[in-house]
């Protein structure tokens, strides 16, 4: 029996829920179509409220458009221009109208058909050729003037250019800047940054090959030259440089001679500690013992060392440089006065010629 009862509440149940399940559909049917309906006229209203809003906006702009025009009619002075510029037009019709009837009527004149009939051929080439040369004339004429107003465009747009440019603060300032940037990739330039970035580095090696004291005069001079140039709106940066090579050239010195300096005191630590030990100064002897010298000592023999004109001249004038650095405009006061010099020499030796 309890089985029987559990079956029949089960089934019961089932049934039930399959009830509600079709009524929840069918409700669920009814609710998307009612939203549906309502979204629609929703749409509906808004497409009607902006077709509205539109035609008051074209109806508007239209009155608008009216009430000026009318303005435009009423006012004398707008009725003044059009008649200024019609007037003109039609009295142009109105001759140009007389002149063909003019000429309509010289044409059925028999006395003038006459008269045009006894003129030659030769007359009718002549006058021809007249009317054409008059023509290319007026031609010649046109182009010159065209050529003439070109030229006088072209210069008024220059010179608003160039008025622009003299009055624009920041055109002003991008030519400054691109001054600089030419200055600044100038060649010495260029090459006293490159020492610089190589002294960065730490590459003494490099720098003690190339920054040799005729190389260091020769980069000094360049850089005298472009500070005595007439344009040149650089001259404390140049300055700058000058002293930022002279001073790479003498860290460069100092470190070479320290170099130098260390492989000495190495060397002296060597003998000190071979004279200090006892063993290893009998081994030293031994050796010397074993190895023949020579009796006189080797002659090395070299070249005099001729200074240059130009150095030889600067140490008579002013003496040795008390850095080892060559000032570089009494350098180029020297070469100047050997310029003049050389040139006074070849006229004599001309003249003798």
């Amino acid at each position: 029996m309890e089985t029987y009862y559990t079956n029949t509440t089960n089934i019961t149940c089932q049934s039930n829920l399959l009830v509600r399940k079709h009524t929840l559909e069918s409700r669920l049917d009814e609710i998307k179509t009612e939203f549906l309906k309502r979204t629609s006229d929703l749409v509906l209203n808004k497409t009607k409220d902006t077709i509205k809003q539109t035609k008051d906006t074209i109806n508007n702009t239209i009155n608008n458009y009216k009430q000026q025009a009318s303005m435009l009619l009423n006012d004398d002075g707008f009725r003044n221009n059009v008649t200024a510029v019609v007037g003109p037009v039609f009295e142009t019709t109105k001759t140009l109208h007389k002149l063909s009837n003019a000429i309509k009527t010289n044409q059925q004149n028999s006395e003038l058909i006459s008269n045009n009939k006894h003129l030659s051929e030769n007359s009718i080439h002549k006058n021809i050729k007249t009317i054409r040369r008059i023509n290319q004339i007026k031609k010649r004429e046109e182009q010159i003037k065209k050529r003439e107003e070109t030229k006088i465009m072209k210069y008024d747009e220059r010179k608003k250019i160039f008025d622009y440019l003299a009055h624009n603060e920041k055109t002003h300032n991008k030519i400054k800047e691109y001054e600089f940037l030419y200055f600044m990739k100038s060649k010495p330039i260029l090459k006293v940054d490159k020492f610089i970035h190589r002294f960065k580095k730490q590459d003494y090696e490099y720098l003690i090959k190339k920054l040799d004291q005729d190389y260091v005069n020769r980069l000094t001079l360049c850089l005298v030259k472009l500070k005595k140039r007439a344009n040149c709106n650089y001259k404390s940066i140049i300055q700058n440089y000058i002293t930022i090579i002279e001073m790479l050239f003498f860290n460069v010195n100092l470190k070479n001679s320290l170099k130098n300096a260390i492989g000495q005191a190495e060397r002296y630590k060597l003998d000190s500690e071979i004279l200090r030990d006892s063993d290893k100064l009998k081994e030293y002897i031994d050796n010397l013992k074993g190895s023949s010298s020579a009796v006189f000592a080797p002659v090395n023999t070299r070249n005099k060392l001729v200074m240059h004109r130009r150095y030889r001249i600067y140490v008579k004038k002013y003496g040795f440089p008390e850095n080892g650095l060559f000032s570089p405009e009494r350098m180029i006061e020297i070469d100047c006065m050997l310029e003049k010099s050389d040139c006074s020499s070849s006229s004599d030796s001309d003249s003798d010629c």
